[in-house]
């Protein structure tokens, strides 16, 4: 099929897509509204028998402990709260809309991934309070809808496309399609008549800029919360796919301090999306496993000039299960099997004591990928991706380094 007709073909089949739901445009437009009630609610959903029966079913799961059967639509809707209801709507609103995709696993990992990127958006909201939590998650979960349209659409291709793991997947989907994720995103949730600052965060999430910091600081959020979403979770694109962490987190004014309350905020807020929207997959449904097994505990060190740099990994690290110690002084502690470097404006002294280091305890290096040239013993150290997943680590785990003895 020529360029120009598989470019037509994805921007024509979002016109076959049946609308967004009345409910669920409803409630949307209800988001960061400090007056809509649960009697409000109660309202725009009960018309929907559908729906009412899914909120019923999930009011009545083990997650709320209760002791007797909620029986009545009002009753669920205090009980859940209005910020779960209008997640759980819109979540079983999208899948409805979206219809089947022929391409096996591929609408598990995206809906998994939308979940824990919804999930990650809420946090930093959370966090920041420059975005209302509740638009943030709706972005989040939204963030790659293009990509199931895309999949819907054109199956083989997309099939093509992820079979080369792009570092650059808008530039592959472009060179395959004609027009990318982000693209369609955004004129899916414009023809479904959604506010416009969520079309431009779908847009623009693989795009952010310190200028949406004043604009629509909605971009930098969902751009960042893509990031996070792929540490512990699962994802269609390598890490080596997302921006630039450090620049995202000093644009949504993440500082190192910070980091432990948004990677508290990040595990509490991934377990409340999925136990949620395990409702809108149905009975038995959990995340889809990634590509790499999640690694069995180690013990790592850190070196970074850059604080938060350094706090970025150790707490990506604990967040996947995993202890860190101190490179240099670890009585009293297991000895780090591998020391994870980060040679960002690491002097040459920096760097030869870390060598030294890695020699005392037995350590193997690994360096993550900067600007700075490699030398010496360095120069066959594994090269990371600054985003540490479970793919990365366990790749890791699974080659041969130098070891210092």
């Amino acid at each position: 099929m020529p360029h120009g007709a598989r470019r037509a073909l994805v921007l024509s089949s979002i016109h076959d897509l049946p609308p967004l739901n009345q409910v669920a445009r409803h409630l949307i437009g209800m988001l960061g509204n400090d007056r809509t009630s649960a009697l409000d609610l109660d309202h725009v959903i009960r018309n929907d028998q559908a729906l009412t029966a899914r909120v019923l079913k999930h009011a009545n799961g083990s997650m709320y402990g209760k002791s007797r059967r909620i029986a009545s639509l009002a009753e669920a809707v205090v009980l859940m709260g209005e910020n779960q209801l209008q997640e759980l709507v819109l979540g079983v609103s999208v899948l409805e809309s979206m219809g089947q995709v022929l391409l096996p696993g591929f609408e598990e990992v995206a809906w998994d991934h939308s979940v824990d990127c919804a999930a990650a958006a809420r946090a930093l909201a959370r966090l920041d309070r420059k975005v209302d939590p509740e638009v943030a998650f709706v972005a989040g979960l939204l963030h790659d809808i293009g990509l199931l349209v895309m999949a819907r659409a054109a199956p083989a291709e997309m099939a093509d496309v992820m079979a080369l793991a792009p570092d650059d997947p808008l530039a592959s989907e472009r060179r395959h399609l004609g027009v990318n994720h982000a693209q369609v995103g955004q004129r899916l949730l414009e023809m479904w008549n959604l506010p416009p600052v969520l079309a431009e965060a779908v847009r623009l999430h693989h795009a952010p800029h310190r200028k949406y910091a004043v604009i629509n600081p909605l971009v930098n959020v969902v751009a960042l919360a893509d990031v996070l979403a792929t540490i512990g979770g699962n994802t269609l694109y390598p890490a080596a796919a997302r921006p630039d962490p450090f620049a995202l987190l000093k644009m949504c004014g993440v500082s190192v301090d910070r980091l432990p309350a948004l990677f508290d905020e990040l595990a509490q807020s991934r377990d409340e999306a999925r136990r949620l929207l395990a409702t809108v997959r149905g009975p038995g449904h959990r995340p889809q496993d990634t590509d790499e097994s999640p690694a069995a505990p180690r013990v790592f060190s850190v070196f970074a000039v850059d604080a938060l740099r350094r706090g970025w990994y150790e707490h990506s690290l604990r967040h996947l299960g995993h202890s860190v110690v101190s490179p240099e002084g670890h009585d009293g502690f297991e000895a780090p099997e591998w020391i994870i470097a980060d040679l960002h404006g690491a002097s040459p002294d920096s760097r030869a004591r870390i060598e030294r280091a890695a020699g005392t305890c037995g350590a193997r290096l690994a360096l993550v990928t900067t600007t700075v040239v490699s030398s010496g013993p360095w120069r066959e150290a594994p090269r990371l991706t600054p985003v540490l997943d479970t793919r990365v680590i366990g790749q890791l785990l699974a080659q041969d380094s130098l070891a210092y003895a």
